[in-house]
């Protein structure tokens, strides 16, 4: 493997590879496209770190090739569980998730 990439494997050729980055112990799942044909799969972690109760938000997208592979993208926001509720951090991560929905896939 060369340094900097990862490979999942699927099941059946072709298949969109969120299929296998489900997992049943997150809570919170949810999978759409976007309005450039991406698949996301949206989902929460609350774990603790030292302690500290937290939230770790995932967005995964999905991109299919002209070469029937796919593109992936991970992206992580994480904040202290308590702050999950208020309104500035909620307001944050809409703007977040916006943003990663507009994600550009070039290569």
């Amino acid at each position: 493997m060369n340094k900097g990439q990862n490979t999942i494997k699927s099941k059946k050729d072709n298949e969109n590879p969120l299929q296998a980055l489900k997992n049943g112990k997150q809570i919170d799942q949810n999978e759409y496209a976007t309005k450039e044909g991406n698949n996301i799969l949206e989902y929460l972690i609350r774990t603790k770190e030292n302690e500290i109760p937290i939230t770790i938000f995932t967005l995964v997208c999905a991109h299919k090739t002209k070469q029937k592979e796919y593109l992936l993208a991970v992206f992580t926001w994480t904040i202290e569980t308590k702050f999950e509720t208020q309104e500035k951090y909620i307001q944050e991560w809409s703007h977040i998730r916006t943003q990663i929905q507009n994600v550009n896939f070039k290569r």
